[in-house]
């Protein structure tokens, strides 16, 4: 897998901002009379059905939504505290690489890549991670977008496999016709 030079969409811009919102604004005393900021962030993040995890400048889980546990099989309560390399089928070797575009993003450079992730059953797929850095109760995270691309993968194997029987049947013809 390789790092990637990208611009954020305007979707991915507006989630960064509304959970930066809602995390700045939790310190303030009127919105806390209204939604505690737990019920309030948790409301936010589980509206998305990709996966929406918090990492620690460790790479510690801190929170993730129901799209998290829907995609890989693990419960809430069980993921707190966890290794994010827990749903990782990449190489121990890969650790590093892990831990420096996690740096990245928590220095304000977001990153785009693409990993081979681990459900809990075992099953390994592709997946689009998009690290971000942002503010926890005052503490420093990264928040993790991730997207399954397993069917975005065999759309594109399809694709060159089509490619390749009519450049075949192209050769064929010409030979024919010369």
């Amino acid at each position: 897998m390789f790092s990637v030079n990208y611009t954020l969409s305007v979707l991915d811009k507006q989630f960064i901002q509304t959970i930066c919102t809602l995390l700045e604004k939790e310190s303030d005393p009127d919105t806390k009379a209204e939604t505690s900021p737990e019920l309030a962030f948790r409301q936010l993040i589980d509206c998305f059905s990709d996966p929406v995890y918090l990492l620690s400048p460790d790479a510690l889980i801190i929170d993730a939504n129901n799209g998290f546990s829907k995609c890989f099989g693990y419960e809430h309560s069980g993921l707190v505290g966890q290794d994010a390399l827990l749903v990782s089928a990449e190489d121990d070797s890969e650790r590093d690489r892990f831990m420096q575009l996690l740096n990245s993003a928590l220095n304000g450079d977001p990153q785009k890549f693409e990993w081979l992730c681990l459900r809990k059953n075992g099953e390994t797929f592709p997946a689009e991670l998009v690290f971000n850095a942002g503010k926890y109760y005052s503490r420093d995270v990264v928040i993790v977008t991730s997207r399954d691309l397993t069917e975005a993968k065999n759309a594109e194997q399809e694709l060159l496999k089509s490619n390749a029987e009519l450049t075949e049947s192209n050769k064929s013809k010409d030979k024919f016709f010369s």
